[in-house]
This record gives C-alpha cells, sequence and structure tokens, in this order.
C-alpha cells in the first residue's frame, strides 16, 4: 500500500454526507483499501497535493463528482438537454460510432475501467442497412445506458453492470454478407466502368 506523509484533512462518507473530519498525517494513492470501514479515494481532502496538479488525470475522482458534472458532460457531447433517467441511445438518438466515442471519453475522463462494457446491449452499429442476418444489438435486450448510471460507474471507478446471460453467433454473418454485397457492387461498376 503506498502512502505519503502529509498534513491534510479528511473526509468520512456516511449516507452521502460528506462530513469533514480530524487531521491526519497520512493518505493513500491509487491502491483499494478497506471498503467496509468507509474510506474511498475520491472523498480525501488532499489540499496542497491536489493544487500542484499532482494527481493529472484522477483529479476529477478526487474533487468528488457529482451528478450534475455527468448531466453536463452528456450534455455537452451530445448537444441536447439531458436528464438523470434520459437513455442516449433512445431518447438523444445518440448512436454508433457516436455513442462509441461518448463512452471512450467517459472512461477517460472519469478513470472507469470499462473491461466489462459489452456495447450491443446499449446502442447499434454505425450504418445499419439491409441485413439477413441480424447484428448483436438486435440479439439482445437493449438496456438504457442513462446519465444516472454513468454517475454510479464512475463513483465505482468501473463498468459494473450484471448482464442476462445471452449467446452470440461465433460469426458476424451479417458483416460477411454485407461486404459480399459491397463487393458484387464494386464488380458490376467496374464492369461498367471499363465497358
Amino acid at each position: 500500500m503506498l502512502w505519503i506523509s502529509s498534513v491534510s484533512t479528511f473526509a468520512e462518507n456516511t449516507e452521502n454526507v460528506v462530513k469533514k473530519s480530524a487531521s491526519v498525517t497520512m493518505f493513500f494513492i491509487g491502491f483499494d483499501f478497506s471498503k467496509d470501514k468507509g474510506f474511498d479515494l475520491r472523498f480525501w481532502d488532499l489540499g496542497f497535493f491536489d493544487e500542484m496538479g499532482i494527481f493529472g488525470k484522477h483529479k476529477k475522482l478526487i474533487n468528488m463528482l457529482t451528478q450534475e458534472e455527468v448531466l453536463k458532460f452528456v450534455k455537452n457531447e451530445t448537444w441536447t438537454d439531458v436528464f438523470e433517467d434520459t437513455d442516449i441511445e433512445r431518447d438523444l438518438g445518440c448512436t454508433g460510432d457516436d455513442f462509441s466515442e461518448l463512452m471512450e471519453l467517459y472512461a477517460k475522463q472519469y478513470s472507469v475501467n470499462m473491461d466489462a462494457y459489452l456495447w450491443y446491449f446499449h446502442h447499434a452499429e454505425e450504418g445499419s442497412g439491409l441485413h439477413f442476418f441480424s447484428p448483436p444489438n438486435e440479439l439482445v435486450k437493449h438496456i438504457a445506458v442513462t446519465p444516472k448510471l454513468l454517475y454510479e460507474f464512475a463513483q465505482k471507478g468501473k463498468w459494473d453492470l450484471d448482464y442476462p446471460e445471452h449467446t452470440l453467433p461465433k460469426r458476424r454473418y451479417d458483416l460477411i454478407i454485407d461486404q459480399i454485397l459491397v463487393g458484387i457492387v464494386l464488380l458490376i461498376m467496374l464492369y461498367f466502368c471499363l465497358k
């Protein structure tokens, strides 16, 4: 466990109420420690070290993230007014590459581990067209990503959604068929161009 000696105050998180407590002479950085005691890196007041910018990309977590910040983040990225229960894909029309980019930026900005994230539960792929086989997002039930959910997982530092059991085909036949069709169209165009 890494610790740095300092004179700093710390805060306890008790039922979402942050209470200032007595002065301590050390704090922890970047390593997990006992959750049952209620300590969480986000709730430490790091004072001087925070002002010096020593914590870089983790500054957002250290400064106690609020739900309003996440709402503002989504609004800035989608250019639309949002509420805590807004379904980002279905209510805002953010899907495909736009949704993927939003989630990448979210993960980076709030240091959220996205290893468990399954995109096809939340949005469609870019450029949905004629499909002979269903794409992955049509094979599972849609689960809304809302600012409230983003806030919750930013607090945890990881994507922690319990997905339902599901199976997907081993091969993406929808993509194979689309590529064959594009190839045929290109060959026909080339034939008429050379004729």
